[in-house]
């Protein structure tokens, strides 16, 4: 059963996400990319064999961070192995065609170019909504810094558009703003949990597509 996230762990999360989708789509792309135009020297076989089983263990990596990070159903054991036997030897254009037509190796390539729209957007709504929030919430501190030190009131022309006219200070404003970050913070911290599960639920689901289903080993008395 799947638990709330923590909210430190969502936070690093998604911003973590940026620069392992620029990371992952690079690979990606550049990888594919030399093994097509080195095929016909052959070096571009081996290569896109590596390249492919290293897309495949980026995703798994980030399924296993995510599970970890946001409490998600873990891995089952054939996903994350691989479903094969470690003692099994092939050929290299056995390995080469399994690669090709295993589900999994695809399903990654699919997460590492769709990773790096999704981290831009969960980078931005994370640091978007802390910004906002922790604005909020020192207003008031910020107003008497920039006023003692700079002689600057910083909410002297919303005076009259926010409060229309009413007699009310810029410190009273300030705390109104403070306010209006209190009862933001929830929010913020509910949206930030739940985004983080649902980028993290893609990643583990990702490297559950074409995985044999896990059957233990029978027990023999």
């Amino acid at each position: 059963m799947n638990k709330s996230p923590d909210l430190t762990a969502s936070f690093f999360y998604l911003l973590a996400l940026l620069p392992m989708g620029l990371f992952g789509f690079v690979y990606a792309v550049v990888g594919i990319a030399l093994s097509i135009g080195l095929m016909p020297i052959f070096i571009g076989f081996p290569l896109l064999l590596f390249v492919l089983r290293t897309n495949r263990n980026l995703t798994e990596l980030d399924a296993r961070l995510a599970s970890r990070l946001l409490g998600l159903e873990p891995q089952t054991e054939a996903a994350a192995s691989g479903g094969t036997l470690r003692g099994e030897r092939k050929s290299f254009w056995a390995m080469l065609g399994a690669e090709l037509v295993d589900a999994r190796s695809f399903s990654a390539l699919l997460w590492q170019f769709i990773r790096l729209p999704l981290g831009i957007l969960a980078f931005a709504f994370t640091v978007s909504i802390a910004s906002v929030i922790l604005a909020l919430l020192v207003s008031p501190v910020v107003y008497w810094i920039l006023l003692q030190t700079l002689h600057i009131d910083i909410f002297h022309d919303q005076l009259n558009f926010f409060l229309m006219n009413e007699r009310i200070d810029s410190m009273q404003l300030s705390l109104i703003y403070t306010g209006l970050g209190i009862l933001a913070a929830p929010v913020g911290v509910i949206a930030i949990r739940k985004l983080a599960q649902f980028m993290g639920s893609i990643a583990v689901e990702m490297t559950r597509i074409g995985a044999p289903a896990y059957q233990p080993a029978p027990q023999y008395r």
